[in-house]
């Protein structure tokens, strides 16, 4: 029998999800860098969590995404957990192991907010 994986445990899932968004939602069409840390930990929290992302497109008037049973009704959707929204050292680890890679560089602005460009190799 095959090991059951974590997401919330597993590096390489989570490695994966921060390029995805990162190449996905770093810069809009002029190609203007748009994403911070606190956008991509938002984003980060909401693609772990699709019954949020649900109830705020619901909130927001937006399309809906699909949800199967499981997502519908197992206990983290019932009371989903909002404490990685308050904990940015995981999101921390894993950019600085998508720097150290050189995977993402970052590019610092001279606005207030720290921007990522993503270099997808």
């Amino acid at each position: 029998m095959l090991p059951f994986i974590d997401s919330e445990d597993d590096i390489y899932i989570n490695l994966s999800i921060v390029l995805i968004i990162i190449n996905s939602l770093g810069k809009i069409s002029r190609g203007t860098l748009k994403i911070n840390n606190g956008k991509l930990h938002i984003f980060l929290y909401l693609i772990k969590n699709p019954t949020v992302l649900y109830r705020l497109l619901c909130m927001l008037g937006k399309g809906t995404v699909f949800l199967n049973d499981y997502d519908s009704y197992s206990i983290a959707s019932i009371s989903p957990n909002f404490d990685p929204l308050f904990n940015r050292e995981n999101l921390k680890a894993l950019l600085s192991i998508l720097v150290d890679n050189k995977l993402v560089m970052g590019a610092f602005p001279i606005s207030s907010n720290h921007r990522l460009k993503a270099n997808i190799l």
